[in-house]
């Protein structure tokens, strides 16, 4: 039977982009070295103490996270990430063993993970302050912290860019399941990288083609959610009067777009308000006509 952890990526949640992007989880206490060195919890507490100067401290919640990380989670476990208190802002599945990994800065502790969700969600109860807990032995808990990912109910909403040199959005059929990288052809992350981790099934994309064509040409949706290499949408709609960029940036309603303010990069955030002027406009030039 596989285990369910509740883990804190730092605090305040500071190696949460590290872990996503690099496909890890990863804990501190880098003084300790390699944690499959030491035979026991005690030897481990021990050498805190040393380290600490805190001869007296018992170290038993640091010991226990310690070797557990290291002996006791095990490749398919689940593990649900923790931010504050009230936070949850992941979802994810042992994918390795446990490492000593000299090459990052700090947070050497690491295991490979794949992380099936990413987002924001209130977590009804309080979160314990442990960097590690298994909460495998209170099944309600773990229900009601598995339900929060559940919820598909609220859509959100992307705008995709295609460069008309590389592929042509309004060029591609209708129904076809296509896919987006998540790395460059270089193997460095796409800019707003966030954005393709937190892309689910269900959400709403706009197509735009940038220039020299520099319109919105096609509706799509995301059929599945980033795999940790690609996002996969299909288009649902080609648009016969495409909508001119020159449009709209003069929409006022639309200044704060986030591809607005920055145009490097190809996966943008569109809040609900600024899909809903889209869709209007749209719907404006594209009447659905029903037989």
């Amino acid at each position: 039977m596989h285990k369910v952890w509740l883990y804190a990526p730092g605090e305040n949640a500071s190696k949460w982009d590290v872990c996503l992007s690099q496909n890890i989880m990863c804990i501190g206490w880098d003084e300790m070295g390699n944690l499959l060195e030491y035979a026991s919890k005690k030897e481990m507490a021990a050498r805190l103490q040393e380290i600490y100067d805190k001869p007296e401290a018992s170290f038993k919640n640091d010991s226990l996270a310690l070797w557990e990380f290291a002996h006791e989670m095990q490749a398919g476990d689940i593990v649900i990430v923790k931010k504050g208190q009230n936070q949850i802002i992941g979802r994810g599945i042992v994918e390795g063993d446990y490492a000593f990994d000299e090459s990052f800065p700090d947070f050497k502790n690491v295991r490979k993970m794949q992380w099936t969700n990413a987002g924001e969600w209130e977590n009804i109860g309080k979160n314990v302050q442990k960097t590690l807990t298994d909460i495998t032995k209170y099944p309600d808990y773990v229900e009601s912290l598995e339900k929060l990912f559940e919820d598909k109910s609220q859509k959100q909403y992307w705008w995709l860019v295609a460069s008309p040199k590389i592929w042509s959005f309004s060029k591609a059929p209708v129904g076809k399941i296509q896919d987006y990288t998540l790395y460059n052809d270089s193997g460095n992350q796409r800019r707003i990288f966030q954005n393709f981790i937190d892309a689910r099934e269900g959400d709403i994309v706009i197509g735009y083609e940038a220039t020299p064509v520099k319109q919105v040409v096609a509706i799509a949706e995301i059929v599945k959610a980033a795999d940790g290499q690609k996002i996969y949408f299909k288009k649902t709609e080609s648009l016969l009067n495409p909508i001119d960029y020159s449009v709209i940036k003069d929409i006022p309603e639309l200044s704060g777009m986030e591809f607005l303010k920055n145009k490097n990069g190809s996966f943008f955030k569109l809040t609900k308000d600024e899909y809903n002027v889209l869709a209007d406009l749209i719907r404006d030039e594209n009447p659905i006509t029903v037989n």
